[in-house]
């Protein structure tokens, strides 16, 4: 099995250890993945982001040829959530994430 296959299903916990003690964080996917989409009542779009703690970018299209930027993303502890409140101003849209 190679690296990359052994490593899409690894969890990480971090601990940190401080004079006072130590603090053990969730554990979090070193994949990056879009989960839990869904409407929004007010007809935007949102989705849920996993992966290691960091900012992403998130970028939007209309075609899959040309993406703009659409916000800058903190995950700070393995997941966050991002909206879209104008999605529903196109007929299709499509998302990716990057981390800068």
């Amino acid at each position: 099995m190679s690296m990359n296959a052994q490593m899409r299903n690894t969890f990480y916990i971090i601990l940190a250890v401080t004079v006072a003690g130590f603090t053990a964080s969730t554990p979090y996917p070193l994949a990056i993945r879009l989960i839990a989409p869904r409407r929004t009542a007010a007809g935007g779009f949102e989705f849920a982001l996993t992966g290691p703690p960091g900012l992403y970018r998130v970028l939007g299209s209309t075609d899959l040829a040309l993406w703009t930027e659409l916000d800058l993303v903190t995950n700070t502890l393995g997941t966050a959530r991002f909206n879209d409140a104008g999605a529903n101003s196109s007929p299709q849209k499509f998302y990716r994430v990057r981390s800068p």
